[in-house]
């Protein structure tokens, strides 16, 4: 009976303790933390204690993030001022994306003479369907020699969850698209490019954001790249992980394509509709 005791004891001991709350902070991955480094916020992602880096302005800052949590496939920086750029990932309507892949050699670029305490908000997500898995608040100190002044994101405008915008649902782009092309043939050619290459990389959520933000802004070409990521005779020959087949929404973009004069997405929107 003491025996029974005693390893019932250490049964609640383990469930009431921080590291086993955050192990259950992922249905399906557990997460590996020190205890004192993390807790849990009311909404459910993990709240990682915040950060704090210094630099010179117009010298590159190395922010040194990291995945804090098994499974992150990208980070998103909200309210990223448009005087900024980080040395990898794109910006995307108002924020910063960049894969997890990249986050070891990522750099803060600021313009020349900057003076400014910058506020980041750094959210972790595994997909792009559902919401941030974790944040951390994110301080950069700039000195420079010859201050000028920067539209910095509000102070207050902190975000504990957040589901990144225009997400592709079951009724399509939550974005009303563009009827036309708003995009530059470079920059529509840069994007999809990018886009190919999160999809080597396996980055598949960044990939669809990327191809998603083209589609709405009137690119046949990034609607039906799109619809191929969910596509599954298309995908038959594709190996990565978390790359799932979605035979309706594959339909939804390639219709998008279609509408946009995608003659390749007409013939394959035909085909799966016989499916």
């Amino acid at each position: 009976m003491k025996a029974l005791i005693g390893v019932s004891a250490v049964l609640i001991a383990s469930l009431n303790s921080p590291s086993a709350a955050l192990e259950r902070v992922g249905p399906d991955e557990p997460t590996r933390s020190s205890p004192t480094d993390v807790r849990i916020a009311q909404t459910g992602s993990v709240e990682l204690p915040a950060a704090r880096v210094s630099g010179v302005s117009g010298a590159p800052i190395a922010l040194s993030l990291k995945s804090p949590i098994t499974g992150v496939r990208f980070i998103k920086i909200g309210d990223f001022p448009e005087q900024l750029q980080l040395s990898r990932g794109f910006r995307l309507r108002g924020s910063w994306i960049t894969s997890v892949h990249d986050l070891e050699n990522l750099e803060l670029i600021t313009p020349p003479g900057l003076i400014k305490t910058i506020r980041l908000d750094v959210l972790y997500f595994r997909n792009n369907q559902t919401p941030a898995v974790a944040e951390r608040a994110l301080t950069v100190e700039l000195d420079p020699a010859d201050p000028i002044v920067l539209n910095a994101p509000r102070q207050d405008s902190r975000v504990v969850t957040a589901i990144v915008p225009n997400q592709p649902t079951a009724d399509g782009p939550r974005q009303a698209p563009s009827t036309k092309k708003t995009l530059s043939t470079e920059q529509e050619i840069d994007s999809l490019e990018r886009g190919a290459t999160l999809m080597r990389n396996g980055d598949i959520a960044a990939a669809r954001l990327l191809y998603e933000d083209l589609a709405v802004n009137g690119s046949a070409k990034g609607a039906r790249a799109l619809a191929e990521t969910y596509d599954p005779i298309y995908l038959k020959g594709v190996f990565t992980a978390g790359l799932r087949p979605n035979l309706e929404k594959a339909k939804i973009w390639y219709e998008r394509a279609a509408e946009l004069g995608d003659t390749v997405s007409i013939t394959r929107l035909s085909a799966a509709d016989r499916r």
